[in-house]
């Protein structure tokens, strides 16, 4: 049985009208017609998604509009908005323990990050060395490092940077410590949340990179690109549960898609699995699969080689545009 109550939660004021354009009106800055006879455009939708016909006397939501103007029944409204948005019931279920499970969160996060971004400012050259490490030197000689300060703190106690990525509101939902215990690279601080996913996303970009890893949001961000950054392939693969990403839909209609993968089976599956969430979205989409070099191979590392092997920040764009295209398949669904 569909949510309303989650429908209604997911609708913004961009879904709203591209709903409203598809039955065959024309919004323009957030106005259309709703009369074919009208001069000007004379109905609103809010950055809520309420519609308001400031020339006559209807005023509601996306289902009083398609039901009263485009002769949908409540049930047939319903459930095209769901469909719409991609709407399925595990995606609500998850998505709302998942809220419920963070919102005592949020605030030692939140203290936490403050103290994290201090220590860089009081530690940052050790943290640029530590970044360093993982990136090359020239990559930062490249590109700087301005723009992805926000993402980067530091732990005195531990001797360690961190990452730092908040949602949407500027709530801080994730703290991963560059910490090497137990074979694992990054240590999450308690109640930070795997679900998260890092993007930045310009709607003039033609092109969006979907990428998976906590250090790849860096490296889209100093390249000035459009992305979505999973933290892990496990939460890829989730992504159908995932209703924070629904919304997002919206964003990547008609865009050429890339999605680079782990150079592994797991990171194979988890690409497939977005790649799949995204086939009648997208405009294209490619898999993208370091697979000449080692087991495990990702964007990091590529960044990493190609650092080390030019000198001028030409020559390394260029040889990265080069491997990502010699590495990219797109997928042609049947």
């Amino acid at each position: 049985m569909i949510d309303v109550k989650y429908i209604k939660s997911l609708l913004t004021q961009e879904l709203v009208e591209q709903i409203i354009q598809i039955q065959g009106f024309e919004v323009k800055n957030h106005f259309f017609k709703l009369r074919k006879k009208e001069r000007t455009a004379s109905t609103s939708v809010a950055e809520n998604g309420y519609i308001k016909d400031f020339g006559g006397d209807f005023a509601g939501d996306i289902f009083s509009l398609l039901q009263k103007k485009c002769n949908f029944t409540f049930k047939d409204a319903l459930e095209y908005v769901a469909n719409f948005i991609g709407y399925t019931e595990q995606a609500q279920s998850y998505h709302s323990s998942t809220l419920k499970a963070n919102s005592s969160k949020a605030v030692n996060l939140n203290e936490v990050a403050s103290k994290l971004r201090l220590g860089f400012v009081q530690n940052k050259q050790q943290a640029i060395n530590e970044l360093n490490t993982l990136f090359h030197l020239n990559f930062f000689e490249f590109f700087g490092t301005d723009k992805i300060e926000k993402f980067v703190g530091f732990c005195e106690r531990k001797q360690v940077f961190a990452y730092i990525f908040s949602d949407d509101n500027g709530v801080v939902k994730t703290i991963a410590y560059n910490q090497r215990i137990e074979c694992r690279k990054w240590i999450r601080e308690k109640g930070s949340t795997n679900s998260l996913f890092i993007k930045n996303i310009n709607e003039q970009d033609e092109v969006i990179f979907i990428a998976e890893g906590v250090s790849e949001p860096l490296i889209f961000e100093l390249l000035g690109l459009s992305y979505i950054c999973f933290q892990n392939a496990d939460e890829m693969k989730k992504v159908g549960k995932n209703g924070d990403f629904f919304q997002l839909k919206s964003k990547l209609r008609d865009k050429r898609l890339y999605i680079i993968a782990d150079n592994d089976d797991i990171g194979l599956e988890a690409s497939e699995k977005v790649a799949s969430c995204l086939k009648n979205v997208a405009k294209s989409i490619y898999i993208t699969q370091f697979k000449n070099y080692t087991k495990g191979f990702d964007m990091r590392d590529l960044i990493l080689k190609i650092a080390g092997e030019t000198s001028s920040k030409d020559a390394f764009e260029k040889e990265l545009i080069s491997q990502i295209i010699n590495n990219s398949k797109e997928i042609i669904w049947k």
